[in-house]
Order: C-alpha cells, then structure tokens, then sequence
C-alpha cells in the first residue's frame, strides 16, 4: 500500500476502524469482482476517510469509509438517493455501492483534477462551468430525499450547545443571531422555493478537466433553498467582486435581478453562520478544540464582514 504522503498508512485509521476498513475493502474485491492491488490515502474532510482502490487490471474506486456516529446526524438513506439521482444527471460519480446505515461507500473514481480556492479566484472559466453545474441541478425538478433548512440548523444548534452546557461564542455572536431571528422572520412572510441542493460547495468537492465538471460529496445535500447552495460558492472561495459577478451571470445564466442579488448575498451571511454554529457544536461534543474553533471563527469573522456591507439592509428588506 501506498499512501502518496508523509502520513504512515494505518496513522489515520483508529483501532475500532481497522477491522471496518478492512471488511470495506473485501467487500470492494467481490462486489466489482476484481482484485485489489493497491490502497492509497486521499485527502479528505472533517467527517470521512477516503481511498484510492487500485485493481489488478487497472480499474479505479474511490473507498469511502464513514465516519463513527455520523449517521446520527447525516441521513445516510438520504445521501444514498441524492447521490444516485445526481449521477444519473451526470453532475456526480456513478456509485457501485452504498451503505445505508453507516454511509460507508464505493464510488466511482473520477480523473479529473480536484478545483482549489485559487482555481475559483482566478479562472472565469471554472466559475462559469460551477454557475452552470448548479443551475442544472437546482432546475433539475427533481425530489432529494431530506429537507436543508439553515435557519432552522441554527436554531437546532443553539438548543444543542445550550443542552451541553457550552458557552463560548464568537466575538460579535449576539448581532449575528439576532440578524438571522430577523431572517427567518422575513422567510416567514416569503418563504425560499425548495430545490435539489448540494449544500457542501467548497472548492475541492468540484473536479473539472476543462470539458466537464463534476460534484462530489452529498452527505448535506437535500431539498433546500438554492440561493443557499449557490451563496456557497462565494463564501468557500472568498471571491473578489470581479469573480462574483462572472459566477453569478453563469448561475443566472444572465444579469440576476434586485431579488436574486439580495437573495444570494443574505444566505451567503447565513452559510457563514450555519458553519459557525456547527464547529461550536463539534467543540461542545468534545472534539479537538484549537480546529474547529478557528474554522468556525474564520466563518464567523467572514459573516460580520458580509453583514457591514451598507447594503445588506436593503438586501433583508428585498427578501422579507
């Protein structure tokens, strides 16, 4: 095996994982009937451990292996069907197999490059095919199983961080959630349509050869508010307004109006809160401290920035 990294292989496996991991990738070898000839480490997020599976003759999996506990908070059952009707759309890797109670999964390996922040902030043409990419999957009149509500999350969040007893916030916090009382008393009187999302849009779930594009990672997606999904790709990839402006025409497939402006700029305010309030929850469920507190403080920094801009007034005003 071959980690393609400075990591030692087994490092990033903990013991009670070893013997799920292994069973995995028995189970790889004899569901596309194929021997496996070599195991390397990809690079991953906060939740999941992934793998490249190599075959003797040549064929390639991604091997993704669930985090512990995660289908207590991510529907499993839902990511299996939102991710096989996004790859009967041909936006997301074709999937082999699938488990429904624990999230663990073969995918297809997609060889493609992995997009990074830099790739959004400075290639108009990476902005212009992820516009498009979610246009078609917003507009798609598909049904994904869950419901993505970020106002509700944060609520759900701060009864969460209340029933552990965890106090600290982010400088600032008492102005943010009194900005999204004020949000979901506008969604109240004018409530966002519901549409397939991704809800995860951060710059390394898109793989782009310059002919295609596609998403990876559904374990947040679910029938939600676009503008959410779409405000995403602002906030992951701190984009500049030159590069705003060139993915939002994309998106839009032309100039958005005075309400989809207001609209795309309120929830990326709310992305940046949603992800706040999820890393205090992480913290107060005793995971390391020092990581997710400077992730969420990065977001929570971002959304006051979003919330100074003189025109975000007017933008609330336009929702509500």
């Amino acid at each position: 095996m071959d980690d393609g990294s400075v990591k030692n292989f087994w490092s990033i496996l903990r013991a009670d994982e070893i013997e799920d991991f292994l069973d995995l990738l028995s189970l790889a070898g004899k569901i596309l009937k194929r021997k496996v000839a070599n195991v390397e480490i990809l690079a991953g997020g906060l939740t999941n451990k992934s793998f490249k599976v190599t075959f003797e003759d040549g064929f390639v999996v991604v091997m993704r292996l669930a985090g512990k506990g995660t289908g207590e908070f991510i529907s499993r059952k839902g990511e299996k069907h939102n991710c096989t009707m996004a790859a009967g759309m041909g936006i997301a890797p074709e999937v082999y197999y699938f488990d429904a109670d624990t999230g663990s999964q073969l995918v297809e390996f997609v060889k493609m490059p992995t997009m990074h922040i830099e790739d959004f902030q400075n290639d108009a043409v990476v902005l212009e095919n992820a516009g498009r990419l979610l246009r078609v999957l917003h507009s798609a009149g598909i049904k994904f199983a869950g419901h993505f509500d970020p106002v509700a999350g944060i609520d759900e969040y701060m009864q969460i961080l209340k029933k552990n007893g965890y106090q600290d916030r982010y400088d600032g916090w008492d102005d943010i959630y009194k900005t999204v009382v004020r949000i979901r008393e506008a969604y109240k009187k004018n409530p966002p349509s519901l549409a397939p999302c991704h809800n995860d849009v951060l710059a390394e779930n898109f793989m782009f050869d310059r002919k295609e594009m596609k998403l990876i990672d559904w374990e947040y997606g679910g029938m939600g508010d676009p503008y959410y999904d779409a405000s995403g790709v602002l906030t992951e990839d701190l984009l500049d307004e030159k590069a705003t402006e060139i993915y939002l025409r994309a998106y839009f497939d032309g100039e958005p109006t005075a309400e989809q402006r207001a609209r795309i700029f309120v929830n990326r305010f709310l992305y940046c809160t949603y992800w706040s309030a999820w890393s205090l929850v992480q913290i107060s469920n005793g995971k390391e401290h020092d990581l997710y507190w400077q992730y969420g403080l990065d977001r929570a920094i971002l959304g006051k920035e979003y919330m100074s801009d003189p025109n975000f007034g007017k933008y609330l005003d336009l929702i509500g």
